[in-house]
């Protein structure tokens, strides 16, 4: 590109007449045009290959989740977790996700649970329990 558009441009711009400097322009336009559209698509790229690596990163951590874990029910259903992972890709690893890890995990119990407990009420002290015998 570059071994294309400098020549166009000095000669462009040595001619003297007026559409050798509208050529000029029009080069000068392309050019930067040409150069901004390739760094917001190697911004997109570089979005891409983040987005690539989350999905990498999600899919290697629920097969290693399935080649870990101890509480499958049958005897073959690790086994075929870890087909269903490795061959449908982060769609397998999203329903592996949903459907087995999620469940089997023990979660922390709502904090709306926790406030619903009644407090219990502190033993009565011995001059108390002396005053309510009386």
């Amino acid at each position: 590109m570059y071994d294309i558009v400098f020549p166009l441009l000095k000669t462009a711009a040595s001619s003297g007449s007026g559409s050798g400097a509208a050529v000029a322009g029009l080069l000068a336009i392309f050019y930067v045009a040409y150069f901004a559209m390739i760094g917001l698509f190697g911004l997109f790229y570089c979005v891409w290959i983040l987005v690539a690596l989350v999905f990498f990163a999600i899919w290697l951590w629920m097969l290693v989740d399935c080649l870990r874990r101890d509480d499958f029910e049958g005897e073959n259903d690790k086994l075929l977790w870890a087909i269903v992972i490795v061959f449908a890709g982060i769609l397998g690893a999203a329903i592996y996700f949903f459907l087995v890890k999620r469940k089997k995990d023990p979660q922390a119990p709502p904090p709306e649970a926790k406030a619903a407990v009644p407090p219990v009420p502190p033993p009565p002290s011995p001059a108390e329990g002396a005053r309510k015998k009386k």
